[in-house]
C-alpha cells in the first residue's frame, strides 16, 4: 500500500483532502508531519494534533524554526536539527508523496524528501500573498497548487508546474442545526483567533462584554493557551446581558456548522482558511489580522472580503473596545447590504478544491513504481 506524508502549517485543509481521499476509498496510508503543542513551552495540545489523531491518522512531531526570521548561530543550528529530524522521518516512514501545506515546519521535510529520497511533492498555497517558506519549498515541489489567481505572481518562474485549484474547506461549516442555546431576539456573533486562539481579541472582548451582551449573543473560542489561560478566566463571566455567551476552547468539526449556521456577523484572524470559509459562507465579518504574519498575508488575505465590501479589516494597533463596538454598529445597521456583499465576494472562489487536489495526488502516486 503506497502511503503519504502530509505536512505544514495549515493542517484544516489537509483534513478536508483527507475527508476526499477516504471518501473515493483510495487504498494509501496516511502520515501527518506537525506541531503537537500550540505554541513553543506551551504544555497544551494543538487543535492539529488533536483533530489529526482523531482521524486515527499517525501524527509525527517535528520542531522546527523559522530560521530565516532571525538568522544566529542559534536558530541555524535549529534548523540543521530540524533537517535531521526530517531525515530520519523519511527514512523511516518512506513515503510515497510529500503534500505540503505550507509553512516554516514543512521545509525540512520537503527538502530532505525531495533531496535524498527523490519522493515527489506536491505544495498547495493558501494564502493570497506568498510566505518565505512555500517559496523555498516551490524549488523542489512538482507540482504547485494555489488557492488565488493573485498567488501566481510570486511562482513565475514555476508557472509550468502550477495550478489554481482554491482551498479545501471543511464540508462540517455548510452543516448543522441553529444552536438552540440563543437568545432568538437577538443577532449572534462569532469569535475565533484560529484554531489557537488569540488572547490580544479576547482581551479586547473581555473588556466589550457588557456591550456585547445587551446586544447579541456571543458564540467565543478563546483557545487553550496554558500561558495566558483565557479561557479559564473568561469561562464565568457573560451572565449580564440579554445575549447568551458560549465560551469554548476549540470549536471542533462536530459543532462548527451549527455554530456557523447560527452566526450573523464574525469577529476573527485573517488566516486563509477563516477568509475563504467567510467567503464561501458569505458572512460578513470584522477582521483583526496578526501583524507579524509573514509579509503581512493576513491582511492580505482580509483584503479580499474587504474589496467586495463584506468585512472591515481592524489593525491590532487601532483594536480596541471603541473601534470593535463601531465596527459592529456599522455592519449591524447595514447587515443586509453587508449579507448581499459576502454573497457575491462567493462567486468570485474557486470551489471543489478537495476533489480537485485528490485528483492530483492520484496522479502523481501513479508516477511511483
Amino acid at each position: 500500500m503506497k502511503k503519504i506524508l502530509f505536512t505544514g502549517g495549515h493542517h484544516t485543509p489537509a483534513v478536508s483532502v483527507i475527508a476526499q481521499i477516504r471518501k473515493q476509498n483510495l487504498q494509501v496510508e496516511l502520515l501527518w508531519v506537525g506541531h503537537k503543542y500550540s505554541m513553543v513551552n506551551d504544555v497544551s495540545q494543538s487543535a492539529e494534533y488533536k483533530e489529526i489523531s482523531l482521524l486515527s491518522i499517525k501524527f509525527i512531531e517535528l520542531k522546527a524554526t523559522k530560521v530565516y526570521r532571525n538568522v544566529n548561530i542559534s536558530s541555524i543550528f535549529k534548523f540543521i536539527t530540524s533537517l535531521y529530524f526530517a531525515y530520519l522521518i523519511i527514512k523511516n516512514e518512506r513515503p510515497d508523496l510529500v503534500v505540503s501545506f505550507g509553512g516554516y515546519l514543512a521545509v525540512p521535510i520537503v527538502i530532505i524528501a525531495k533531496l535524498l529520497f527523490s519522493i515527489r511533492v506536491i505544495s498547495h498555497e493558501q494564502t493570497r500573498a506568498s510566505g518565505f517558506a512555500n517559496r523555498v519549498i516551490a524549488y523542489f515541489a512538482d507540482e504547485i497548487l494555489l488557492t488565488w489567481p493573485s498567488s501566481a505572481k510570486f511562482y513565475k518562474k514555476f508557472i509550468h508546474k502550477t495550478s489554481i485549484v482554491g482551498l479545501p474547506v471543511r464540508q462540517d461549516i455548510f452543516q448543522g442545526e441553529r444552536l438552540d442555546l440563543l437568545n432568538p431576539d437577538l443577532l449572534t456573533i462569532y469569535i475565533t483567533g484560529g484554531k489557537q486562539g488569540s488572547h490580544t481579541i479576547n482581551l479586547v472582548i473581555e473588556s466589550s462584554l457588557e456591550y456585547l451582551l445587551a446586544n447579541f449573543n456571543v458564540v467565543h473560542q478563546v483557545g487553550s493557551n496554558s500561558y495566558y489561560k483565557d479561557f479559564e478566566r473568561m469561562k464565568d463571566l457573560g451572565k449580564i446581558g440579554k445575549g447568551k455567551y458560549m465560551i469554548e476552547q476549540f470549536v471542533g468539526q462536530d459543532k462548527i456548522g451549527s455554530v456557523f449556521q447560527s452566526t450573523d456577523i464574525v469577529i476573527t484572524r485573517g488566516g486563509a482558511n477563516t477568509i475563504y470559509e467567510l467567503g464561501l459562507l458569505g458572512k460578513p465579518a470584522i477582521i483583526i489580522p496578526i501583524t507579524k504574519s509573514s509579509h503581512n498575508e493576513q491582511f492580505e488575505n482580509a483584503k479580499f472580503l474587504e474589496e467586495n465590501r463584506s468585512a472591515i479589516i481592524i489593525t491590532e494597533k487601532e483594536f480596541t473596545k471603541q473601534t470593535l463596538i463601531k465596527s459592529l454598529e456599522s455592519i449591524k445597521n447595514q447587515l443586509s447590504v453587508y449579507k448581499e456583499n459576502a454573497q457575491k465576494a462567493n462567486t468570485k472562489l474557486t470551489k471543489n478544491a478537495d476533489v480537485s487536489i485528490t485528483e492530483k495526488i492520484s496522479y502523481w502516486l501513479s508516477k511511483t513504481s
